[in-house]
């Protein structure tokens, strides 16, 4: 059979980081996609990506480009950002369209059925990992086993009921995964934000699944959503890199896993396999596990950055949120990374439960002394289902729709209203990143016309932080925003 996969029309840079700024960053290869396509091939079916995200397409042109294929399935793919992207999309696919639509992603993990309830037009839901349960819908839909033992989706029955069906069960040896079809891709059309990169064409890549903690309590890969932690061995990773990446010309990879710097034994084999390739790479670190030895094996082998999850700078809201680490750790790790010769990439919490504005500028004065490289500053966005989403009710306002990045989701009892917490996060941006000092440094690493390109969309990508559009989501989309339900840190 022929299955349409689809990412809904979504500007990141706008909806999901806050910025007004015309710039085309911050988009990534569709990965769950490439995984599940390629699993289909090797099993018989013909599959098609149309990635809307990435591609400025008009809604008729998707539905032109799937009735060419001639679907006998649309496969969106959603994060919660795009959610409200995707299920427009879906109403509009189905007044063109019989073809049934099946959504998937992080944001169904979380939601479970509810956008069965929420978009009638939408036909199935499949939860968790995705490889098997697709192979297995299309094998439902071309009538070889019953809808019911396909285990990770929800659907509706011809009674119109909607029907939950046993939870896919995970993937416990990864090197069992067909790599992702990448082939079929044009990295052009991939990069991510400004000065997050150093070269181009560049790609994602995830070496596990799960978290190898689990346990910060505003995180999917935590509480009730949590999977057991798996990886890839470094011989299956590298192979990968050896077959999909280096043959397409790809100079950079991004590698997506929650925490990459975990397991010493696994990153000094990586580190040794990796470092003939002679490729750009950056990844996700815990500050309470790594240490020198690991930091200057993974920049001997080409890491040039490493994203930090630091959170906060007062003591007792790390302790709040589960992160189970010190600001000494967060210190520790920053200067590590910097004295290894790479850059310090890291995320911050703004007014989490029990927050004061004060607190916050403890926060903001925290990022500049660990003199981070660069930094984003995020209003806290309560997960459904996370034991952060039980405190935060409690303690503060929830909002009721997610309208962006920048956007107050929630509101704590330390704070007067969402304006005073969106002041604190441009606050935090203006402080961190126009002071003088910052500036010096950076104007002083430019060694070509490329690095000033890269610092003028970096600059633009800023200022449009300020003075952004204020249209909400919903307006946009024409229905209403859901909770968040991607909000690790490290994002």
């Amino acid at each position: 059979m022929k299955i349409s996969f689809v990412t809904p029309q979504f500007d990141n840079t706008k909806h999901g980081k806050g910025s007004s700024a015309k710039i085309n960053y911050g988009n990534f290869p569709p990965l769950g996609i490439l995984y599940m396509m390629a699993e289909l091939r090797i099993n018989g079916h013909e599959c098609q990506l149309i990635d809307a995200n990435s591609i400025a397409m008009t809604e008729d042109q998707i539905v032109q480009e799937i009735r060419e294929f001639g679907a006998d399935l649309i496969g969106v793919s959603t994060m919660t950002p795009s959610a409200p992207f995707a299920y427009a999309l879906i109403r509009y696919l189905k007044t063109r369209l019989d073809t049934p639509i099946v959504l998937g992603g992080v944001h169904c993990n979380a939601q479970k059925e509810r956008p069965l309830y929420e978009v009638p037009q939408l036909d199935m839901v499949v939860i968790g990992e995705a490889e098997r349960t697709i192979v297995s819908l299309a094998d439902a839909m071309e009538g070889r086993i019953p809808f019911e033992d396909v285990r990770g989706l929800c659907f509706r029955n011809s009674q119109d009921e909607i029907t939950v069906n046993k939870p896919a069960e995970l993937i416990m040896d990864l090197d069992e995964l067909t790599f992702p079809a990448r082939e079929i891709l044009d990295h052009s059309l991939y990069r991510p934000l400004p000065l997050s990169f150093k070269a181009l064409p560049m790609t994602s890549m995830i070496t596990s699944r799960g978290c190898p903690y689990g346990a910060c309590s505003f995180c999917f890969e935590a509480g009730n959503h949590a999977f057991k932690f798996r990886r890839h061995s470094p011989e299956y990773v590298i192979e990968e890199i050896k077959k999909t990446i280096i043959p397409a010309g790809i100079k950079e990879v991004l590698f997506w896993d929650d925490i990459f710097l975990i397991n010493k034994n696994w990153i000094a084999k990586f580190s040794e396999l990796m470092k003939p390739l002679g490729l750009h790479w950056s990844c996700y670190g815990w500050p309470k596990y790594v240490n020198e030895e690991m930091l200057r094996q993974v920049a001997d082998a080409g890491c040039w950055a490493v994203f930090y999850g630091f959170e906060s700078g007062d003591q007792k809201l790390l302790d709040v949120i589960d992160k189970k680490m010190t600001l000494e750790d967060s210190r520790k790790a920053a200067e590590w990374t910097h004295k290894a010769g790479m850059a310090t990439r890291a995320s911050f919490m703004l007014a989490l439960p029990g927050e004061t504005p004060e607190l916050a500028k403890k926060t903001i004065d925290f990022a500049i002394e660990l003199d981070c490289t660069m930094a984003q500053f995020h209003p806290t966005f309560p997960e459904s289902g996370t034991k952060l989403f039980d405190l935060a009710s409690r303690d503060g306002q929830i909002l009721p729709a997610f309208e962006g990045r920048m956007k107050a989701a929630y509101v704590p009892d330390g704070y007067k209203d969402t304006e005073e917490v969106e002041r604190i996060v441009k606050t935090a941006y203006r402080r961190f990143y126009f002071r003088p000092r910052f500036i010096l440094k950076h104007l002083l690493r430019i060694r070509s016309w490329t690095d000033i390109v890269h610092y003028y969309h970096g600059f633009r990508f800023i200022l449009g932080l300020f003075y952004k559009e204020r249209t909400p989501l919903k307006q946009v989309c024409h229905v209403e925003a859901l909770p968040a339900s991607e909000n690790t840190a490290a994002r």
